[in-house]
């Protein structure tokens, strides 16, 4: 009897990962104001004014077991609201980064990867549609970040061509495990677009160590290579919150950062220098 209730669990549990779906949130102004919509429909971002194509798009990815309203996705969010004139786009795939509601990393980083290509293709629709490739930004936390390389090698894929210069994709972190130094999953490349900005705070654990990108900035190093955790973090602080500035973070610097810098550059940068002012 027991047994048999199991699989029917187990049946259940499949059915609901096949149902799932992962969804765009767009913001106008604050994150009370939103709409939500199928990665499938995208496009009414644009017809209902939550994506502005003449100002830049984020669309921003948050990590394993993330939402909206944890990891400072939420901060991020309203950073990039209260900062800029950009539209936001919040890559919501809440369920599929906590598969089961339970904490399967394996079954995540496959989500990962299966929405970083539905993602890219999602974005090319826009394209067709009025975003403008120029205007477009990809930023992803951790799977998210992964993420992100998937969809801007799809995106090349399909148009033919890299993201332009003016365009980036930003990785925070880029989870490591399954991703480096054995690759089960495709890990983020310089390819993915013309420039690939890596943000390394916890190379040793849970984010990747090498420099994939175009530009690696690695955050107060030699500090953490001799000690395994970031200045004003114990090394179980580290542990459970890899990116221990998020909330903190200028993102913008490193988004508006222009190509003075020659491609395949490693920095190590003290975080001051990249904190709001």
């Amino acid at each position: 009897m027991f047994h048999n209730i199991w699989k029917v669990a187990i049946l259940f549990s499949v059915i609901l990962q096949l149902s799932r779906a992962w969804t765009f949130k767009g913001y106008k102004g604050s994150l009370n104001n939103s709409i939500e919509v199928s990665w499938t429909n995208g496009t009414q971002l644009i017809d209902d004014g939550y994506i502005n194509v003449e100002s830049k798009t984020v669309f921003y990815a948050f990590g394993f077991l993330g939402a909206e309203d944890v990891q400072d996705t939420d901060k991020f969010i309203e950073a990039t609201l209260s900062n800029t004139n950009w539209s936001i786009v919040l890559v919501n795939w809440e369920e599929e980064a906590s598969p089961g509601g339970l904490p399967d990393y394996f079954g995540a980083a496959r989500n990962s990867q299966a929405i970083g290509t539905e993602l890219g293709q999602a974005i090319s629709t826009m394209l067709e549609n009025g975003l403008v490739l120029n205007n477009t930004i990809l930023v992803g936390f951790s799977l998210g970040a992964q993420m992100c390389g998937r969809a801007g090698e799809t995106i090349k894929n399909i148009t033919g061509q890299p993201l332009p210069l003016y365009v980036l994709i930003v990785a925070l972190d880029a989870a490591k495990p399954l991703f480096e130094p054995f690759e089960i999953f495709r890990c983020i490349k310089s390819t993915d677009a013309t420039r690939v900005v890596l943000v390394h705070t916890d190379k040793s654990t849970f984010g990747v160590s090498g420099s994939y990108g175009t530009h690696d900035f690695f955050a107060n190093d030699p500090y953490y290579t001799e000690r395994g955790h970031q200045p004003g973090c114990s090394l179980v602080n580290t542990f459970l919150n890899p990116i221990f500035l998020l909330q903190n973070f200028d993102f913008f610097r490193i988004s508006m950062f222009k190509p003075i810098v020659p491609m395949e550059t490693t920095i190590s940068v003290p975080t001051q220098s990249l904190l709001m002012e």
